[in-house]
């Protein structure tokens, strides 16, 4: 009995430090056959129990570029942009310093608006040497997430900079999306 009570005991502590959890509840139902009114325990109901749901990453068209630092930007904030009009006014609002903005409206034009959508963010940096980079898009359950790669030199420049990533997606990839959150993961610039 004893042995019994330690197996049982050390199995609890393994299953609680394994953070384990049932995906599923199942318990008996009990049924009334309306025929004879006797209840029988012959059927499973499977409850609907919240998992946690594996983010999705999602395809890309994407770009990247340094805009004229200014200080009246809303940064660090996604901005979507649904249409080319709307892209052709961020970019004007938004000036590249260091890139050729009809690159950029190369990927994005009429026919790839009609399946997708731009979201733009912008980011203040205290050194034009930080770079910002697209990494990817996941989607996971109804909140869209930018992640971006920053990389700062050991050594920069004092120059302030805007840095701007841009982010194609599906409209059909993100049609239930409530949320957008842009996430910057510090890279090593070694």
């Amino acid at each position: 009995m004893k042995q019994a009570t330690l197996i049982l005991i050390i199995m609890l502590i393994l299953f609680s430090i394994s953070g384990c959890k049932s995906i599923f509840h199942v318990e008996l139902e009990d049924h009334i056959n309306p025929n004879d009114n006797e209840v029988t325990n012959n059927g499973l109901n499977i409850e609907n129990v919240p998992t946690e749901q594996f983010p999705i990453e999602l395809d890309l068209v994407s770009g990247e570029y340094r805009a004229i630092w200014k200080e009246g930007y809303k940064y660090d904030t996604p901005i979507l942009l649904n249409n080319l009009n709307d892209l052709e006014e961020f970019l004007s609002n938004h000036p590249a310093q260091s890139a050729d903005q009809d690159i950029l409206q190369q990927n994005y034009d009429d026919d790839f608006f009609k399946e997708s959508v731009v979201y733009g963010y912008v980011k203040s940096e205290g050194s034009g040497s930080v770079k910002l980079i697209v990494n990817r898009a996941e989607l996971k359950e109804d909140i869209l997430k930018l992640f971006m790669e920053r990389t700062v030199p050991e050594e920069g420049t004092d120059d302030m900079a805007t840095r701007i990533c841009l982010f194609g997606i599906n409209r059909g990839d993100i049609k239930n999306v409530n949320a957008v959150e842009g996430i910057i993961l510090d890279v090593s610039s070694k």
